[in-house]
């Protein structure tokens, strides 16, 4: 028998034996597995060389066609700007005629030298006035009159400045220069007043009874400003000041008295100014940044004035202390430097909202000018309260100086919805509504462009009655919205306040916009909820690319015929999906309904140059699209694309 140790060395050799087929079952099986995946590799690199091959040849082929398209396209485009050409000229003579017909004696707002020779004889009347004792205050007042109209002029001029330069890529040098002819204006009527009240104060006893312990209360306004100014109080405590007939007053917020910070028992007046123009907001733009805040309205001025002993009369003579105040303000700052918190107490202010800001918050925003950071800050003001009977608002505030009515510049970004409606050959309709917040504040702005003016159709408001009476250039009216609370002028600066928005090319968004506004008494066109290129957003979920957007456009054209506006319902049948880029643009399989963007091309659609190439595309509608391209109203296409290129829907919205 077999030792144990030779049963062992057999088991052991079995083993290995064993060990070793189930080694080359392996290996074959990795062997076999090996040359699956490499004859699928390299079916797949031939797929994707083909896919990739299939691409360039598809991309090749989209650029000669895109080409070809262009070398048709350009002599169309070159007729029509030529024919825009002369309708703008035509245009020109007839407001050359308008001008002329209401020529005032103000200076031109483009010669730098009138502006500075009318700067110049304003310092020359006030010298000549200051000759007297006591100031003619109807003829200062009268002066800041004419201020204003020269203001409203350049800022006109300004508005066409900065169209021209929304409608470019390049910035146009003319907006620098009339905020350069601006800020010396209102330095000048800032200067003008201060001229005004040193002289008042310098000669009180002029308006003062020495019997009347209450001193003045001052109060005078125009079309430019409301004016208050309050001295010669001789009383040791003071519960307030009540300007009533500017509608301007201030209070303790806490007991019964003015904080004693003020130090009003020491030869102190107040002034008040509310001034119907914003002399600050030039300062930012001139220092080239955005801006979280935009004023509305109005800007107002509270400041504690020292002013001189009164004069001593010593038989026939009146001896008047001259000093530094003659001719120059000194300001007391509040708080003051050196004052505790128990000391510089909160002060309760109240003045009157103007009749041109809608208030779209269950009270205004109070905001305080900061000399340091020369901008609009929410710092050292509370307790926020508005009266919408009497249109007064009131609050707290730890500081007198420069404040205004503020609103948040992105208060309306990004748009809920925008449309261009069709009404007839020679009007649209464009319809913007702001960030949908479910408050008071919700609104939906309609704007009637009707040839190259426009007016406001909604909201039905009294604030807004001037802009729905009256024609206005589109950038003009965009201004006059912005200052009454509805703000669509943006800057890509501005964006940096904006913490979810990422602004598009502005090379695509002009070909965009001059694209629809061919078009726009043809077809109506409207915003996509997949438009908005959103920070932080999951790729896919919305179109990302800043050199992409997406709009869309009804599918059928406005029946000449018919003068109501034309706008499909929203069932997607009735839309196409644009998507724009910048040289193209698509029709795309991407549905509103959905809630993911397919901008895919359709089957039996391809890209093309333009919405002017890609409505040519279908042989049976070619015809009529260039017919009604050839008559459309310029003036009106001009001004549909200002206004689009000024509030820039697919950049905001």
């Amino acid at each position: 028998m077999p030792s144990s140790k030779a049963k062992a060395l057999k088991k052991q050799e079995e083993e290995a034996k064993r060990q070793e087929e189930m080694n080359k079952r392996a290996q074959d099986a990795a062997d076999k597995l090996f040359r699956q995946h490499e004859r699928e590799r390299i079916q797949n690199e031939k797929c994707d060389k083909v896919k990739r091959e299939n691409e360039q040849v598809m991309i090749l082929l989209e650029r000669d066609r895109l080409s070809k398209e262009k070398t048709l396209y350009t002599p169309i485009a070159n007729e029509k700007q030529y024919r825009l050409h002369l309708a703008l000229k035509e245009y020109q003579k007839y407001q050359d005629w308008e001008n002329v017909v209401s020529q005032t004696w103000l200076p031109s707002v483009d010669s730098e030298a009138d502006i500075n020779s009318f700067l110049s004889t304003w310092e020359t009347d006030g010298n000549a006035a200051r000759e007297d004792s006591k100031r003619d205050l109807n003829t200062d007042f009268a002066m800041m009159a004419e201020a204003h109209d020269l203001i409203e002029l350049i800022l006109a001029e300004q508005d066409n400045a900065r169209c021209k330069e929304a409608t470019s890529k390049q910035p146009h040098p003319r907006i620098a220069f009339h905020r350069r002819n601006l800020m010396r204006i209102y330095e000048a009527v800032l200067t003008k007043l201060d001229e005004m009240t040193a002289n008042m104060l310098q000669y009180l006893d002029k308006y003062v009874d020495r019997d009347e312990e209450q001193g003045i209360t001052l109060c005078k306004e125009n079309k430019a400003l409301r004016y208050g100014l309050w001295a010669g109080d001789r009383r040791p405590r003071h519960r307030g000041v009540d300007y009533r007939e500017l509608g301007v007053s201030m209070g303790p917020k806490e007991g019964a008295y003015l904080p004693k910070a003020l130090d009003l028992v020491k030869e102190r007046g107040i002034r008040v100014m509310q001034l119907n123009f914003d002399p600050m907001s030039p300062r930012i733009e001139e220092a080239q940044q955005g801006s979280q805040y935009r004023t509305l309205g109005c800007v107002v001025f509270i400041e504690v004035m020292q002013y001189p002993k009164l004069p001593q009369q010593v038989k026939e003579w009146t001896l008047r202390h001259e000093t530094t105040l003659a001719k120059g303000l000194q300001r007391h700052p509040y708080p003051p430097l050196q004052a505790t918190d128990n000391e510089a107490k909160p002060i309760k202010v109240s003045f009157v909202v103007p009749p041109t800001v809608v208030v779209r918050h269950l009270a205004p925003f109070i905001g305080i000018w900061s000399q340091d950071e020369e901008t609009w800050v929410m710092q050292g003001t509370s307790d926020f309260d508005y009266k919408r009977d009497t249109r007064t608002v009131t609050f707290a505030t730890q500081h007198l100086s420069c404040m205004a009515i503020i609103q948040e510049k992105g208060f309306d970004v990004p748009y809920e919805e925008w449309s261009l409606i069709p009404q007839s050959d020679s009007e649209v309709l464009f319809v913007i509504e702001g960030k949908r917040r479910g408050e008071i504040s919700d609104r939906e702005v309609q704007i009637l462009i009707k040839d190259n003016k426009c007016r406001v159709v909604a909201p039905d408001e009294p604030e807004l009655d001037r802009l729905c009476e009256s024609w206005y250039s589109p950038a003009t009216l965009l201004r006059h919205l912005c200052d009454s609370g509805y703000n669509f002028i943006f800057t890509d600066k501005d964006a940096e306040y904006f913490p979810d928005v990422l602004p598009k090319a502005k090379k695509m968004e002009l070909q965009a916009y001059e694209d629809i506004s061919n078009f726009c008494s043809v077809y109506a066109f409207a915003s996509s909820k997949h438009n908005a290129a959103r920070a932080g957003l999951q790729p896919g979920v919305t179109c990302e690319d800043p050199t992409l957007a997406l709009f869309r456009t009804s599918r059928e054209m406005r029946p000449e015929s018919q003068d109501t506006p034309f706008k499909p319902d929203n069932e997607d049948t009735r839309w196409w999906t644009i998507r724009y880029g910048i040289g193209s643009c698509a029709i795309t399989r991407c549905e509103e309904t959905s809630d993911t963007a397919d901008i895919r091309i359709p089957d039996g659609h391809e890209s093309h140059l333009n919405l002017f190439m890609c409505r040519s595309a279908d042989p049976e509608a070619a015809a009529e699209v260039h017919r009604r391209y050839d008559n459309g109203n310029l003036l009106l296409h001009t001004a549909v694309f200002e206004l689009l290129c000024m509030t820039r829907p697919l950049s905001f919205g």
